[in-house]
């Protein structure tokens, strides 16, 4: 795991790791809801928006990417 992020009602923690998947679990009952492979290189820091609908992921690939929080799809690179 190299970035880790709760959301901003603490409800959610985010995760991204050298597996180059965003993985985001439920706090409260510690459940792992879903995962994202998201980069082709190491993921170096995950962020959820303030209203939790976006999470934004930086890789060690040099991109930047945006997450829908719901698809579960990119919206920006």
């Amino acid at each position: 795991m190299r970035s880790l992020s709760f959301s901003f009602n603490g409800q959610l923690l985010l995760s991204g790791s050298d597996d180059k998947q965003l993985k985001v679990f439920q706090v409260a009952d510690r459940k792992f809801l879903f995962s994202i492979q998201a980069h082709q290189n190491w993921i170096r820091s995950c962020q959820f928006s303030p209203d939790t609908r976006l999470i934004a992921s930086g890789s060690e690939d040099r991109t930047v990417k945006l997450w829908d929080f719901s698809s579960r799809q990119m919206i920006n690179s």
